[in-house]
């Protein structure tokens, strides 16, 4: 539902929106607010939002060139503003990835991960998972997990906590599912290491179904840190 509501909105930014001579940065944010209206969580937000930044990123050179040769250098002025509102988005309250790197480009203190790993510990993941270990999580050089930290929850609240993470602003990387997969980040209380598709089938899910039981708990959790 989300993604595509993304779709829709995208593509009425670019078939509608742009015709209009006049069109202007706060017109086209409006747009995009409004659909935001509809949605009823701030998780379901944050994913329109990292969808709707997808579709831009992945099409903008291929749209521009067809809006180019169609409609004209008028046009493409338009365009420009559309670019630079996509660069603006992250004035909601979400960080845009800087690079392609395989880092969550952690912003909190060694102060905030001691006290996250303390309050985790025993409920959220397993004992046996130390500082160290968590602090490998967000590390700027993660470094394959020989023992994964074993997560005492459901893949939904997993989704939760590294969404919050990004809410927060203490992590800026959207891509998690597939960097947890790579460097074999965390595993099921079953031993079953954690795909990226084992979170990222959830968070689609989530947009539908709700949240999941937990979340209002680990939010407060996640907030605890900074005090």
């Amino acid at each position: 539902m989300v993604k595509e509501l993304a779709v829709k909105t995208y593509k009425y930014i670019f078939e509608e929106g742009l015709h209009f001579i006049g069109n202007n940065d706060e017109e086209i944010f409006l747009m995009i607010k409004s659909r935001m209206a509809l949605l009823n969580s701030d998780l379901e937000r944050v994913i329109f939002i990292e969808e709707l930044k997808e579709l831009f990123e992945k099409d903008k050179l291929r749209k521009a060139k067809e809006q180019y040769n169609k409609y004209g250098e008028v046009l493409m002025n338009d365009y420009s503003r559309i670019k630079a509102l996509y660069l603006s988005l992250d004035s909601i309250g979400i960080k845009k990835k800087k690079d392609n790197s395989y880092t969550l480009n952690w912003l909190g203190t060694d102060k905030y991960l001691e006290k996250l790993h303390s309050l985790l510990i025993n409920y959220y993941i397993d004992g046996s998972a130390t500082v160290d270990t968590l602090k490998n999580v967000f590390s700027k050089n993660i470094t394959t997990s020989t023992s994964p930290i074993i997560w005492l929850k459901s893949n939904r609240l997993l989704v939760v906590f590294f969404e919050e993470l990004l809410r927060q602003n203490l992590i800026t990387n959207f891509k998690y599912p597939s960097i947890i997969e790579k460097f074999l980040l965390f595993s099921t209380s079953k031993g079953k290491v954690i795909k990226g598709g084992d979170l990222t089938t959830p968070k689609n899910l989530m947009s539908i179904e709700g949240m999941p039981k937990g979340t209002e708990e680990l939010k407060r959790l996640i907030n605890s840190i900074k005090h």
